[in-house]
């Protein structure tokens, strides 16, 4: 392994390992597919990952971009590996990635990155949430713009996540503040999806069903507009999609 000029890495392969760390020591060169998926890609990327919804988002942004424009490609942790769909003819490429592939790919050139939500999770590759959460946050080193959560604060820093980026939309299930905020008010008992004061659908409009799907709906709106896709044509795709086999299916 030693004698390798680079070595690439499956995102399922720990880099704990000693084989792994020996090389990285002696300043080999170890990459994965996302990372050398942003150095050969020459569409824009929308990169999108999270602890929970990351897949349902990202078919969400793939299906609302699919209705607007041609060469849109879904692939990433959702199914079809990212390196499968480099081609000249795709004009956006919609990627959800994990934490396995965050920990090489941590300076993706995005033009839209999105981090959904954090929680604890695969402890069992992680030293503890710290690394955890800041591998997630790897995301936002090199985006153009900037989707993040409001009620995601990281709890290891006190400023939250440094995005470094041009322009940061948020969503969130409180009442939205300007164009580059959306979120919820409930009137007469009615939950009602907001981008900033201007009103986009009731959320019994929607085919999915729950409250946590009216956090996916709003962040895929959030990113699709920072990706720059007309409002009209997202509300009307929206609620047209049913969602994923298996998650809470209507």
């Amino acid at each position: 392994m030693l004698d390798a000029d680079e070595i690439i890495v499956s995102p399922g392969v720990p880099l704990s390992l000693p084989e792994i760390q020996l090389a990285l020591k002696e300043k080999i060169k170890v990459s994965g597919d996302v990372e050398m998926f942003g150095e050969l890609a020459q569409a824009p990327v929308i990169a999108i990952t999270g602890s929970n919804g990351k897949s349902t988002v990202t078919s969400m942004v793939g299906a609302l971009a699919r209705a607007q424009m041609t060469g849109v490609e879904v692939a990433g942790n959702i199914g079809t590996p990212c390196l499968d769909v480099l081609m000249s003819s795709v004009n956006l490429y919609v990627l959800e990635v994990s934490s396995y592939q965050l920990e090489l790919a941590t300076n993706l050139p995005l033009k839209v990155a999105a981090l959904l939500n954090l929680s604890p999770d695969h402890m069992d590759r992680y030293p503890d949430e710290k690394q955890y959460y800041n591998t997630k946050g790897n995301i936002y080193n090199n985006c153009e713009i900037a989707v993040i959560n409001r009620q995601v604060k990281h709890p290891f820093k006190k400023s939250g996540f440094e995005t470094g980026a041009k322009t940061v939309i948020s969503f969130g299930t409180d009442n939205p503040i300007g164009e580059l905020q959306f979120g919820v008010i409930e009137n007469a008992g009615e939950l009602i999806l907001m981008h900033g004061e201007n009103e986009l659908l009731k959320a019994a409009e929607l085919s999915v069903k729950g409250k946590h799907n009216v956090q996916n709906v709003l962040a895929a709106l959030a990113i699709g507009h920072a990706a720059g896709l007309t409002m009209e044509g997202m509300i009307n795709e929206i609620t047209k999609y049913k969602g994923l086999e298996h998650r809470c299916e209507w």
